[in-house]
């Protein structure tokens, strides 16, 4: 039998920066010797996390906020109530085994009615896979040469749950089109879990879902059958496919059984706790979904929010609530799998320091979210104005290779200055008047670097340089217009 608990399945960074493999019952015992998770790839990585927190969730069951921060206190897990857990588990029948016959974790049990015409090749949960629509770039094997050992088929199991895309042919992940997720890093693996655990008080009219994990529920997975009702532990484990992992006699597995599974309808309390939500025009709550080529760093006015357009995760939320000793600086890790229905584009993964006074003080967030939209104001009209010039001159609304490379030199830039000066200002406790005075001398430099690397480089004949000319004016023009709005003089 192959054990989630005691089998190597898990890889965690120890503190000194050495790896070691384990099951999932030493990991969290140990989780405060060890600094981080490795995983074959981001969304994997946050995937096992989840499932850590479901696990730890239903084992610990804390009723508030007072409760997280009192597991915070005590450094490490307990690794009698973990075992008393898993004895719980277990009393009710075998239910920690990937290969179980008749209660395969997080798995559909053999159905031959059901499961007659289901197997596929492993590639099929493997997002990097030239498989049905996604690209096949470099890899051209063929979607059968594929295999995985049982490490990376459970995590690419998970990562199938948790990040299953929305489209016509199957159910799609919890959240429907994946969104971005946010999470906390604590000084080691264990501040990581408590930090973006939630406890039941937090949850606000979601329920907790006591006893709901998958391997506790022992629920039939039924091809397509619609779900209306959505609880925190459910959400967690939730399985939009009917899958089942197959080994081969070398251990290796190249072959799944795969096929749609339970169909979440949606409802108005289902809002994830760990991902970024903004206000549609209606009024309404969505969640922040990521954008081929956006970076996340755009989106980070999401992650010290919680007013009535935009808002953060329920852990970042009340982190001065749960972290007594909370550094000066935060470490948060943004996450999201671009998809275009059924299609994976691609993976997206940032971590971004922020200054713990954001999401505290109200009128620094309220600022910061101004300098975020300033910057994609600019940036907006900045690609217009070089897009005009150096468009195609059939059709100026064509993609323009100049603005593109102007415009990423220009974001690379503002990068730098967000999350480098302006924040290192804001900490400092600079004036406001006077840091943002700072933070838009800064953003000139930027666009006069974007303009003398992508748009001077295009010729030095007369009437390429009148085009140079007259990007500058119009770059100068909205540039001015935006610093007259933050009532600044030049």
């Amino acid at each position: 039998m192959i054990s989630i608990l005691h089998d190597p399945l898990f890889t965690a960074v120890e503190l000194d920066g050495g790896v070691r493999r384990l099951g999932l019952l030493e990991l969290l015992a140990e989780a405060h010797r060890f600094s981080d998770l490795k995983a074959n790839s981001c969304t994997g990585k946050f995937a096992l996390i989840r499932l850590c927190i479901a696990f730890l969730s239903d084992a610990y069951r804390l009723q508030n906020i007072d409760d997280r921060a009192d597991l915070l206190a005590e450094d490490y897990f307990d690794r009698k109530k973990l075992e008393r857990y898993v004895a719980a588990c277990e009393a009710k029948g075998a239910c920690f085994a990937l290969d179980d016959e008749e209660k395969p974790f997080m798995q559909a049990a053999f159905d031959s009615e059901l499961d007659e015409s289901a197997e596929k090749p492993v590639s099929k949960i493997m997002f990097d896979c030239p498989s049905g629509n996604n690209h096949i770039h470099c890899d051209h094997r063929h979607e059968d040469e594929h295999e995985a050992d049982t490490a990376a088929a459970f995590e690419n199991m998970l990562e199938t749950y948790l990040f299953c895309p929305a489209g016509l042919s199957g159910a799609s992940n919890v959240n429907n089109t994946p969104p971005i997720y946010a999470f906390i890093h604590g000084g080691n693996l264990f501040e990581t879990l408590v930090l973006n655990m939630v406890s039941e008080e937090e949850l606000d009219n979601i329920p907790f879902g006591t006893g709901e994990v998958a391997w506790t529920r022992n629920e039939l997975i039924k091809p397509g059958e619609k779900v209306v009702n959505m609880s925190f532990l459910k959400a967690l484990t939730w399985q939009p496919r009917r899958l089942t992992l197959l080994w081969d006699e070398d251990g290796m597995v190249r072959r799944v059984l795969l096929q749609n599974g339970l169909n979440f309808q949606g409802n108005a309390l289902w809002q994830d706790p760990h991902a970024l939500f903004r206000k549609t025009k209606d009024e309404s709550w969505t969640t922040v979904k990521p954008e081929l080529g956006r970076e996340l760093w755009r989106d980070a006015g999401s992650l010290v929010s919680s007013g009535s357009s935009s808002r953060t995760t329920v852990p970042i939320m009340n982190i001065d609530q749960v972290w007594d000793e909370c550094p000066s600086w935060l470490d948060v890790e943004l996450i999201g799998l671009v998809t275009n229905q059924e299609s994976v584009l691609g993976r997206v993964n940032e971590r971004l320091r922020m200054p713990r006074e954001l999401f505290e003080r109200e009128e620094l967030a309220a600022e910061f979210r101004n300098i975020l939209d300033r910057t994609e104001t600019m940036y907006r009209s900045f690609i217009k104005d070089v897009a005009w010039q150096f468009g195609h001159a059939s059709d100026k609304k064509k993609k323009s290779v100049v603005a593109e490379q102007a415009g990423e030199i220009y974001l690379h830039n503002m990068h730098e200055v967000v999350f480098g000066r302006y924040l290192d200002d804001l900490l400092a406790g600079i004036p406001a008047l006077e840091r943002v005075t700072r933070f838009m001398d800064a953003m000139r430099k930027s666009l006069n670097e974007a303009l003398t690397e992508a748009v001077d480089t295009t010729g030095n004949d007369v009437p390429t340089m009148k085009r140079q000319n007259a990007v500058r004016a119009a770059v100068r023009k909205d540039y001015m217009a935006l610093r007259k709005e933050l009532g600044l003089n030049e």
